[in-house]
C-alpha cells in the first residue's frame, strides 16, 4: 500500500482519495477511512432520570427509542431519558456498531444475540436483555446492507 500526504493550506477542508485496482479493497480502505471521521466525538452520552443525570457508555447503550416524544436510552441499568433528537444520533453515532432500524430506534449491534429472517421479508432482532425489536420496511434496505444479508 502506498500512501502520500500532501499539506495545503489552501484547503479547507480535509479529502483522502482511495485508488486501488481491485473494488472490494477501495470499498474496504473506504469504509476505514470514514470510521475515523468520528474519533473525535466523546464515548458517552448524557442521560437524565428523575434529577440525576449520568454519564453513559455507548458500549452499555442496548437500544435507543422514542417513547412518545421523548427520546430513552435503555441500559442493562435501566432506562435512560437522551435530550438529543434521534435523527441527530443517528448520523453521530458511529455506525457500527450503532444502526437505526425505523424512524423511531436505533440498536447496538453490539448486544444483537439473533436475528429473525421471515418469509415475508421482515427482520426481528433479539437484543441480550429480552427486547425484541423489528426493522421497519423503509429501513430494511439500509440494514440489510449495513448487514450484508
Amino acid at each position: 500500500m502506498k500512501i502520500t500526504v500532501d499539506i495545503d493550506p489552501e484547503m479547507t477542508e480535509a479529502e483522502i482519495v482511495v485508488r486501488a485496482a481491485d473494488p472490494e479493497e477501495a470499498n474496504r480502505l473506504a469504509k476505514a477511512c470514514a470510521a475515523l471521521e468520528g474519533h473525535d466525538r466523546p464515548p458517552f452520552l448524557i442521560g437524565y432520570r428523575g434529577h440525576d443525570a449520568t454519564l453513559l457508555q455507548l458500549s452499555a447503550i442496548t437500544r435507543i427509542a422514542t417513547n412518545g416524544r421523548t427520546l430513552e436510552a435503555h441500559t442493562a441499568t435501566g432506562t435512560w431519558r437522551l435530550k438529543q433528537r434521534i435523527g441527530e444520533l443517528a448520523t453521530t453515532l458511529p455506525s457500527p456498531p450503532f444502526l437505526q432500524i425505523s424512524q423511531g430506534e436505533i440498536v447496538n449491534l453490539r448486544h444483537v444475540l439473533t436475528l429473525d429472517l421471515s418469509f415475508s421479508g421482515t427482520i426481528g432482532m433479539r437484543l441480550d436483555d429480552g427486547t425484541t425489536c423489528f426493522v421497519s420496511r423503509r429501513s430494511l434496505p439500509a440494514v440489510r446492507h449495513a448487514l450484508d444479508l
